[in-house]
């Protein structure tokens, strides 16, 4: 599925680049959970991917209705950043039923690039970076350090909203676009 108007516009607007190494491609953990005692699986998210790419959170159930908690690990801190950065970004995130959640947009970027959650109430995220951010926050360094080296680890929990069900988790990276095909990036963004 292509989103661009024309091979121009593959050319200087596709996104996500070229594929490239070092790239995650699946972390999952599986278990029987519960609120109390969720499954979780976490990555480490190089912010050069997650400008050029989409990553999809998955928690699904066997029973039940599944929840999923996205949070990070010691939050971000921009490096060497020379002055006060007020916002509070990477906000932890609920997400349920993922028809009812998640955009059309992001649904279409998920089925399209990955696959469909087992069920409709379990739990699907689709998350990005937006550029923007770093254009701030990298200026306020003077250049000094690059996007290439900004890193952060992120997790997904996931459990049935009731009792204890046979649960899994997965972080997907769904990787840069290939042989010049375009694909949409989310709505979403880790930062907000």
């Amino acid at each position: 599925m292509c989103l661009c108007a024309s091979a121009q516009a593959q050319t200087t607007t596709c996104q996500p680049r070229d594929n490239r190494v070092g790239i995650f491609a699946n972390v999952s953990a599986s278990g029987i959970a519960s609120r109390a005692t969720p499954v979780t699986a976490c990555s480490v998210v190089s912010a050069l991917e997650s400008v050029d790419s989409n990553t999809v959170f998955l928690a699904e159930t066997s029973t039940g209705d599944a929840e999923m908690r996205i949070f990070y690990v010691n939050e971000p801190q921009y490096p060497n950043a020379s002055f006060a950065y007020t916002a509070k970004p990477f906000p932890e995130r609920i997400v349920d039923n993922w028809q009812a959640s998640m955009s059309k947009a992001d649904a279409s970027i998920m089925t399209s690039l990955l696959r469909s959650p087992a069920r409709p109430t379990d739990a699907a995220a689709v998350l990005t970076s937006d550029p923007m951010a770093y254009s701030v926050i990298f200026a306020g360094t003077f250049w000094s350090v690059s996007v290439y080296q900004y890193r952060f680890a992120v997790c997904a929990s996931g459990y049935p909203k009731e009792g204890q069900a046979p649960t899994s988790v997965s972080i997907t990276n769904l990787g840069p676009s290939k042989n010049g095909q375009c694909y949409a990036k989310s709505e979403s963004f880790f930062e907000k």
